[in-house]
């Protein structure tokens, strides 16, 4: 029969051991930070390409992406601390980036001639804002969105 004690020493290393891949994990993933005003800032870099990829084998096709892979880069933050995106555009055509669900200032949406004057080709606008909502959200182009986002 196991007692109190013992029962509590091995709830709490049993809890210790299934956090450490989480910490683990979050090191691995942190982007580079910058300090601002004693604040962490997550800053990334992301190009807007025109690439060819093999989506179907054997069938090569032209696409816009973010970066070099077909699937966007993942973006993390924290709720509350400051983020800073630089997209640099590298297609022929104007681009934005519109950050789904997220309630940011409209100059920082990627909404092109409302709030934001579109990203001109070979130019980079930087994104700027503190996420006020926790969750998973997802983003894209508004320009041209029928032949941008395929």
């Amino acid at each position: 029969m196991i007692n109190r004690r013992a029962l509590l020493i091995r709830t709490t290393a049993i809890a210790a051991a299934l956090s450490v891949p989480q910490y683990v994990m979050a090191i691995k993933r942190q982007p580079d930070k910058l300090n601002d005003e004693n604040k962490q800032l997550y800053h990334y870099k992301i190009n807007v390409i025109k690439t060819v990829k093999e989506i179907i084998k054997g069938r090569s096709t032209s696409v816009y992406s973010y970066g070099d892979n077909l699937n966007a880069p993942v973006i993390k933050a924290r709720q509350g601390q400051a983020i800073r995106i630089d997209v640099t555009n590298l297609l022929d055509e104007d681009t934005t980036v519109h950050w789904h669900g997220l309630r940011i200032p409209v100059h920082m949406d990627g909404v092109p001639h409302t709030g934001q004057v579109p990203i001109k080709p070979g130019e980079t606008f930087t994104y700027y804002f503190t996420p006020p909502d926790a969750g998973t959200m997802w983003y894209h182009t508004h320009v041209n969105s029928v032949q941008q986002m395929g």
